[in-house]
């Protein structure tokens, strides 16, 4: 089969993956379908949605204390010993906009990958990319206030909730899983992207 033809062949698994239910059916019944195809993406949303709505509801300014609360960064890892914050940090959103991307991006990326590495390879990548990006992370922070030191003292302050994450980790992962084509294109666009977020919001 030529490079053509994997390709798309690959397409057409993605578009199976993300497809719109048929004539006459109910959405509670593709729901059903799509959870029953790909428990792992279905579990994460559901406790994304769960999570995130209920941090709306915290006493007091809801936002700001699920910032204190969930969000991981150097000051809530390092500081204050919130060991936690790496798994948390990655199932609230910070307002109703980021918890429609990130169901978004659950449903469609997560979902792929499941279809593609299976449900404990996505798990085992989720649960990965979690840990590895805020570790990661505080590390280059910490490296990098030593020659900085004003540097650091201004991002230090922030913490990050951000449902994504993994989802990049997951769906970079799941690109070895795919034909040559497929490879190529998840890797370049997700490139692509992480370095134009690191240039223009220092994510």
């Amino acid at each position: 089969m030529s490079s053509r033809q994997s390709g798309t062949r690959e397409l057409g698994d993605v578009l199976e993956a993300t497809a719109t239910p048929p004539a006459g059916g109910s959405l509670p019944r593709l729901a059903v379908r799509l959870a029953g195809r790909t428990p792992l993406t279905a579990t994460i949303g559901l406790v994304v949605a769960v999570a995130t709505i209920g941090t709306w509801f915290l006493p007091g300014d809801g936002r700001l204390d699920a910032h204190v609360l969930f969000a991981a960064g150097f000051p809530a890892v390092v500081q204050e010993g919130r060991w936690w914050t790496p798994l948390t940090s990655v199932l609230v959103g910070d307002d109703v906009g980021d918890l429609l991307l990130a169901l978004a991006a659950i449903g469609v990326l997560c979902g792929f990958a499941e279809r593609r590495m299976g449900t404990l390879r996505t798990l085992v990548a989720y649960l990965a990319c979690s840990f590895a990006s805020i570790y990661a992370g505080v590390g280059l922070e910490a490296l990098l206030s030593l020659g900085n030191p004003f540097w650091a003292a201004h991002v230090s302050v922030f913490g990050s909730l951000d449902p994504t994450r993994p989802v990049v980790g997951v769906i970079m992962a799941s690109s070895a899983f795919c034909g040559t084509l497929w490879r190529r294109r998840i890797r370049v666009i997700v490139f692509c992207v992480a370095v134009v977020l690191v240039l223009y919001s220092g994510h």
